[in-house]
């Protein structure tokens, strides 16, 4: 499933609850990707989020 966004096309992970984290997020940061930090365990919607310029912490 694609999406577009401000960054372009953006591939929403197959979970929904994923691709909501990652559209909340976008809106939240109201055009200032850097201004939030996104924390995820997956390896895809991390690859999402930073292509959308939002900063990713992988916890450990």
């Amino acid at each position: 499933m694609r999406k577009e966004t401000a960054g372009g096309q953006l591939l929403l992970a197959g979970d929904r609850t994923d691709g909501l984290q990652l559209a909340a997020a976008i809106v939240a940061a109201d055009g200032e990707p850097r201004s939030l930090t996104f924390v995820t365990l997956d390896a895809r919607l991390a690859l999402a989020a930073e292509r959308e310029g939002l900063p990713v912490v992988e916890p450990a």
